[in-house]
């Protein structure tokens, strides 16, 4: 594996130096040359390797920083993968770059068994990203007035916004209050860029020029809504990339004896209403819960049945008698009890209607 590292010694002996960014940043390949042989100096590495690259070093410019070359890894292609889209529609050679043993030979697998079966239909259904600044006021009536005022002032944003970039465009802004806070959140279109930096600095603009012609007192470019790689429940629905939606089909045409074992894998599995159930609570964006509504005719047993130990004591099953003092049901007391650990079987008894809880041990009724 190739490393760069400087000794202890060296570093005490002699002050550290910046990497030449020369003429014009050194993207040249005279640049690039004498950058990679000052990195061989400082370094005692020998980047036979990494300096014979097939791609000219000008075409790295906007990529990278600094370049000294490029980095060979294995590559592997996959296929064939059947794909019914709106653009892409026709059978696909996919490349993979790995060091991962048998990653290839899964993912060729998998897209033979869908290209048999028909392939997947796809449909691109949100394709945005978002960045979301927080304005402040002195108090809450500015704030409202504020929300009212933006959306009329929308196309003005707008022209603001797109003027610093050929590719962004601003779909729609969206006001949030809070208290004397409003968090707007805009919404762009980037084209085939992810485009953070280029809708960070379009949004920045837009914001200085709502400061000249509002309230606010002041604006911080993040506020944590757009949740920036972070998980947040709001962007389930969409708004961070692209949105596919897709289905691969089975036994279709003359293919159907070649796909019997993916048709009994896709369709004839128990827990069709369990996964519709829980598509749904994840599209509402629902965190838990979705287990307490789930019923036996669905494919999974309700929790009390899955737990003996929660059969119906007199109280239609909304309290356990042992422990549970907080009022929740007894379905979801126990499911959070389960994830604490504090539920476990005897393995002492080695008796499947034993349990133990909090310490104490009783039979199911």
């Amino acid at each position: 594996m190739l490393s760069f590292s400087l000794t202890q010694e060296f570093i005490e002996q002699k002050a550290l130096e910046l990497v030449p960014r020369m003429k014009d940043q050194g993207y040249s390949g005279e640049s690039v040359e004498r950058r990679r042989a000052w990195v061989e100096q400082k370094t005692g590495c020998q980047l036979k390797h990494v300096g014979a690259l097939s791609i000219s070093s000008e075409e790295m410019r906007g990529n990278i920083e600094n370049p000294i070359g490029a980095a060979q890894m294995p590559l592997g292609v996959a296929g064939p993968l059947r794909v019914n889209g709106m653009h892409a529609d026709g059978i696909f050679y996919v490349p993979l770059a790995t060091t991962e043993g048998a990653l290839v030979r899964s993912y060729e697998r998998g897209m033979a068994a869908l290209t048999r079966a028909g392939g997947a239909t796809t449909r691109l259904h949100i394709d945005e990203n978002q960045v979301a600044p927080v304005f402040c006021f002195d108090d809450v009536s500015d704030a409202y007035e504020f929300v009212w005022n933006l959306h009329e002032g929308f196309e003005a944003i707008r022209t603001v916004a797109e003027s610093t970039t050929r590719h962004g465009k601003l779909l729609r802004i969206e006001c949030h209050p809070v208290g004397r806070e409003v968090i707007v959140n805009f919404s762009y279109n980037t084209a085939d860029a992810q485009g953070m930096n280029m809708i960070v600095k379009a949004t920045e603009h837009a914001c200085k020029w709502i400061m000249d012609h509002s309230r606010a007192k002041r604006f911080y470019v993040f506020s944590g809504f757009s949740s920036e790689k972070r998980a947040s429940g709001s962007l389930l629905a969409g708004g961070k990339g692209k949105t596919v939606r897709h289905v691969a089909t089975h036994g279709v045409g003359s293919h159907a004896g070649k796909c019997h074992w993916l048709q009994r894998a896709l369709c004839q599995r128990p827990g069709r209403h369990f996964h519709r159930v829980r598509s749904g609570c994840r599209q509402h964006r629902q965190l838990g819960g979705w287990h307490n509504q789930l019923r036996s005719d669905g494919g999974r047993r309700p929790l009390r049945e899955r737990h003996p130990a929660l059969a119906d004591s007199g109280d239609g099953g909304r309290r356990h008698r042992i422990g549970n003092q907080s009022g929740v049901s007894g379905n979801a007391w126990l499911y959070r009890q389960r994830l604490r650990g504090q539920i476990r079987r005897d393995c002492r008894g080695h008796h499947p209607c034993r349990r133990t809880f909090n310490g104490q041990r009783y039979r199911q009724r």
